[in-house]
């Protein structure tokens, strides 16, 4: 088959729906698929890239970047760099301020101005090739737009992937809802109504989706859920990324903290909770490692810890990089989202590392506490409850037993695994 992709994120760029896509192409092209992919300019990257039977179309009317943080540049600054940084500084408030009012108009999310160059090229590609599906990827819901005027051109089957809801998410909207519902509701409805298609993540989100909807038949849209690169996680066996000495505990957090979907504020305030309660027991320091993309600086906001307790913020770094200090932590930390229709994607991959985790919920019903039901390594502690002897001595036993990374499960990698979810998104389309 040959496929056509529409998604804004694509590899190199650091994000989930990147991540999940890239390694879906490649269980494609292993089975002898063609696949173009039409997603966004990014920095550092050539606009088509080819590579085997993938060609890679990157158009837009800016680059954006990666995601990757980069590592600061020490030394003096010349005299140039002094007077850009000045003039940089004092266009920050007009900076901001032109962006907020964007932020208020723009339709439908921040990759409005992708829309047009990604539908040229997309009309150009399907009228110079035959193409048996295409796929389109959200979030953000313009790659279904563009979707949407393709299908338009040519009837191919369209299979429409949702990382996140885009007409009912009122947690963290992509545009102004008091402005655009109606308008945000019309265009998801006619996206499901055109589509052969609709994947989601979780049940909850169909469920939701075929009550918004009740026009559309609940069987067109179907659930699959995260992914396991399991490549990705075994190629990655560094040596221990820890610089700090001594004798200590590392919980490591993975993910981004976006407000009001993730409670940062309060996810650090329960870090503090165990930290004291853990100092009672006198035990070895708590270092908290946390890595993810966040609104805000966490520096900011985080609290006292007491004794040797430490928290490490390390910003946005690359895959491998992170997966290191993912193989070789004490425990792993999740955050649970404030909604019950949004599945963190990087929890199977915590459990693919077979390591402890502790699961902090911040809604009774999270799709999350479902999915490690059967995992037996895990603890779930609500976030505002006080830290009870389940929760130290899950930390405890986990410290002593410092478990690592040998191979991913095999009943998760037939269940999770790349090659799995490949398989049914490809089943959509035949």
């Amino acid at each position: 088959m040959r496929i056509l992709v529409a998604s804004y994120t694509f590899e190199p760029v650091i994000s989930p729906r990147a991540f999940r896509w890239g390694a879906i192409v490649r269980q494609w092209l292993a089975a002898g698929h063609e696949v173009d992919v039409v997603t966004a300019r990014v920095d550092g990257a050539p606009d088509i890239e080819q590579q085997g039977p993938l060609t890679i179309h990157r158009c837009g009317y800016a680059r954006r970047s990666t995601g990757a943080t980069q590592p600061s540049q020490n030394g003096a600054a010349s005299s140039g760099s002094s007077v850009r940084q000045s003039l940089k500084r004092a266009t920050v408030p007009i900076q901001s301020i032109v962006a907020k009012g964007w932020r208020s108009l723009r339709w439908p999310d921040y990759a409005s101005g992708w829309y047009l160059p990604a539908c040229r090229q997309a009309l150009q590609l399907t009228a110079d090739t035959r193409y048996d599906a295409m796929v389109t990827v959200s979030h953000p819901f313009t790659s279904h737009l563009v979707g949407l005027r393709v299908h338009r051109r040519c009837a191919l089957p369209w299979i429409v992937d949702i990382g996140d809801p885009f007409s009912f998410s009122t947690e963290m909207p992509l545009n102004n809802v008091r402005l655009y519902r109606p308008f945000n509701l019309a265009a998801e409805r006619k996206v499901f109504s055109r589509a052969s298609k609709v994947v989601v993540t979780n049940d909850r989100t169909r469920e939701i989706y075929a009550q918004t909807f009740p026009g559309i038949s609940i069987d067109r849209i179907s659930t699959i859920g995260p992914m396991i690169d399991v490549s990705a996680i075994e190629e990655v066996r560094g040596e221990s990324p820890w610089s700090d000495e001594g004798d200590v505990v590392r919980l490591v957090f993975a993910g981004n903290l976006f407000n009001p979907v993730r409670r940062p504020k309060e996810f650090l305030a329960w870090m503090q909770k165990v930290s004291f309660a853990w100092q009672q027991r006198g035990g070895p320091a708590l270092h908290w490692h946390v890595f993810g993309d966040n609104p805000e600086s966490l520096e900011s906001v985080s609290p006292e810890l007491p004794g040797q307790d430490r928290f490490h913020f390390h910003g946005r770094v690359k895959r491998d990089e992170v997966a290191t200090y993912l193989q070789h932590a004490d425990v792993l930390l999740n955050c649970g989202n404030t909604t019950d229709y949004q599945l963190a994607s990087k929890i199977v991959e915590y459990m693919a590392l077979s390591k402890p985790i502790i699961n902090v919920t911040f809604n009774r019903n999270d799709p999350v506490i479902g999915t490690l039901s059967g995992y037996r390594n895990h603890i779930n502690a609500w976030w505002d409850d006080e830290p009870g002897d389940d929760v130290l001595d899950f930390i405890d036993r986990s410290a002593r037993a410092r478990e690592r990374f040998r191979a991913v499960d095999s009943s998760l990698v037939a269940s999770y695994g790349a090659a799995a979810i490949a398989g049914a998104y490809e089943r959509l389309i035949a």
